[in-house]
């Protein structure tokens, strides 16, 4: 698990330290208030959009869980109440040929800024 403090707001990705090729893992991202005041923050789609980027060891991407989606040009505000998250999860399965070796991921909480909140890379090792 890895995580990151921006203002009040911390971000955590929550990978599993090995996954085999062929199967499944299951990547939590979270979203807590870790301040003492409540805090407003403006999320993008319907149902709030949240991007998976998996990397190998060169840095090229492999999956992206948001890849050829459209995602609605809708923000909703959300309040995130004092020691609250919001948590989003989805499952990775890695192709049988892909080969075995560290990559990285990084989770994406897409908002209405250009660049949306990011959680620091969390390192996975797919095997056979």
């Amino acid at each position: 698990m890895s995580g990151v403090t921006r203002d009040s707001l911390q971000f955590e990705l929550d990978v599993p330290a090995r996954v085999r090729a062929g199967g499944s893992a299951t990547v939590k991202l979270r979203v807590r208030n870790a301040g003492s005041a409540p805090l407003t923050i403006y999320l993008r789609g319907r149902d709030i959009a949240f991007d998976l980027v998996v990397r190998d060891q060169l840095g090229r991407i492999v999956w992206r869980r948001l890849e050829g989606q459209m995602i609605p040009a809708v923000v909703r505000a959300v309040t995130l109440e004092a020691g609250r998250q919001l948590e989003f999860h989805d499952a990775w399965h890695p192709p049988g040929d892909l080969p075995p070796g560290s990559y990285t991921i990084v989770g994406e909480l897409l908002r209405d800024e250009p660049d949306p909140f990011r959680t620091p890379a969390a390192r996975t090792e797919v095997y056979r």
